[in-house]
């Protein structure tokens, strides 16, 4: 989601700030947050401002709402693709694993599909 929120913050001007909540500070901001959202879930993010909250997930367009003060959605109409997408965005040595993990997958679905006609997605 990372990506999307520096287009959300390229787009509106405004400044949207990331918290890691694998370090202290951010665990601390995320706490106080949470109690706020009635949650545990991440990513979290919440308007200082507006007070509105998006939990886990979401579109560019809710995004973009929220970060503009307008009450988001609740229920984002999220596409498969772009949840895998965001999976598939890690760094490092394990980003690199899992990308080439994913091309071995896609193409075996491939080879599968013209073999067969089929594939594991029906």
């Amino acid at each position: 989601m990372e990506p999307v929120v520096r287009e959300v913050s390229k787009e509106t001007g405004l400044h949207i700030e990331l918290f890691n909540v694998n370090n202290k500070k951010g665990s601390k901001m995320y706490g106080k947050i949470s109690l706020l959202c009635n949650t545990n879930s991440v990513p979290l993010y919440y308007n200082l401002k507006s007070g509105y909250s998006i939990v886990g997930v979401t579109t560019h367009e809710n995004l973009r709402n929220w970060a503009l003060g307008q009450n988001p959605s609740k229920m984002a109409n999220v596409r498969m693709e772009e949840l895998e997408e965001a999976a598939y965005r890690v760094t490092g040595y394990w980003g690199r694993i899992q990308r080439i993990i994913r091309q071995i997958r896609l193409k075996g679905e491939e080879k599968m599909i013209k073999r067969y006609g089929i594939s594991d997605q029906q």
